[in-house]
């Protein structure tokens, strides 16, 4: 034990860096450049009065209020026709075996709207008769429908 203590009292001792000191440099003082006191450099200003609004200004806000306003309607009636749409489509009326339900956002009720019209279609299509008038209809219906969405070429383009 007295081997181990000797070889550690004959170590040098541990030398650690010198400490990192941060000097900050900061603009000279009024009072140091000008010899005033702090107090006198440092006065506050007289408050400006407040300034009323031009009339270009008195317009412009009232434009975006307006403008806000109307833009709150467009978004509160878009939110009640999602919710009306929500109620009509099974998939999203569906309940979940938790208490909690998580809210269904509004893409999403688009797309199950989109879904379960297609399947509307595909059963009506399947259980009518294949020489039904109405059937007729629906074929020509949706040969206009992909004209629209494809219109014909133009002769510089075939």
């Amino acid at each position: 034990m007295d081997e181990k203590r000797n070889k550690i009292d004959s170590l040098p001792p541990i030398q650690l860096p010198p400490p990192i000191v941060h000097y900050y440099i900061a603009a000279p003082s009024a009072a140091a450049t000008t010899g005033q006191p702090w107090h006198q450099t440092h006065a506050q200003l007289p408050p400006t009065p407040p300034t009323l609004p031009t009339k270009a200004e008195r317009r412009e806000i009232s434009r975006r209020s307006s403008h806000s306003a109307i833009e709150k309607r467009r978004r509160e009636k878009m939110n009640d026709k999602i919710d009306r749409l929500k109620g009509l489509i099974p998939s999203c009326n569906a309940h979940f075996p938790t208490t909690v339900q998580q809210p269904i956002h509004k893409l999403s009720v688009l797309q199950a709207a989109i879904d379960y019209i297609g399947e509307l279609h595909n059963h009506l299509e399947n259980s009518l008769p294949k020489d039904n008038p109405f059937l007729k209809e629906i074929a020509i219906m949706q040969s206009k429908r992909d004209q629209i969405k494809s219109p014909p070429m133009s002769q510089g383009e075939k």
